[in-house]
């Protein structure tokens, strides 16, 4: 993630949208990735802080193992 420590995560019904932001908060990376490659590219990414929106799904996503 190009030295990016915050993930912030816009949840949707089918696709995510993702931004990094390094210690200085500007932005390194953004995109937005489908429900099934979320998990696989949050684990790549390793942020150490996510940042997600309050939403119906957001308690289910923040559990998975991934963060």
């Amino acid at each position: 993630m190009n030295g990016s420590n915050i993930l912030g995560i816009d949840v949707a019904k089918n696709v995510f949208s993702l931004c990094g932001l390094d210690k200085s908060g500007n932005l390194v990376m953004e995109c937005t990735v489908s429900r099934k490659l979320f998990e696989r590219k949050v684990m790549l990414l390793s942020p150490k802080i996510v940042a997600m929106e309050a939403c119906g799904s957001s308690n289910y996503w923040a559990r998975l193992h991934c963060f």
